[in-house]
């Protein structure tokens, strides 16, 4: 049994790797400027280039990414420009609801009326 968590646990991080890579591509891909959520009509091109450094869009997308991993890696999620908050701290407040949705889903799995057991 240990064995096996083991060697699961193992084949998690090359997938959790890859699908870091894919969504870091995906929203590099995407249209539009992150910048944009802090520029006014009125900033001046130094600032907006100075915002663009503070958040490291001024570097190579591999360096970008690189960075982006040693924190996650030391627990660091970065800010949401939409919430204006760490998202360590907003995922930590969704978790109880979440684990709530979980322990009631896995007591209706084991219902025979429930999605498992058909309810016909």
């Amino acid at each position: 049994m240990n064995t096996l968590l083991t060697r699961r646990l193992l084949q998690l991080l090359p997938m959790l790797f890859f699908i870091s890579l894919v969504a870091v591509l995906l929203v590099k891909l995407a249209p539009g400027d992150p910048v944009a959520a802090y520029i006014t009509p009125r900033m001046a091109p130094e600032d907006i280039e100075r915002i663009r450094q503070s958040l490291g869009l001024d570097k190579p997308l591999v360096t970008q990414y690189v960075l982006w991993l040693k924190n996650v890696l030391r627990g660091d999620l970065g800010y949401s420009l939409i919430y204006h908050r760490p998202v360590l701290e907003m995922i930590g407040e969704r978790i109880p609801a979440t684990l709530g949705r979980v322990a009631a889903a896995g007591d209706r799995a084991g219902d025979p009326a429930g999605p498992a057991g058909g309810g016909i």
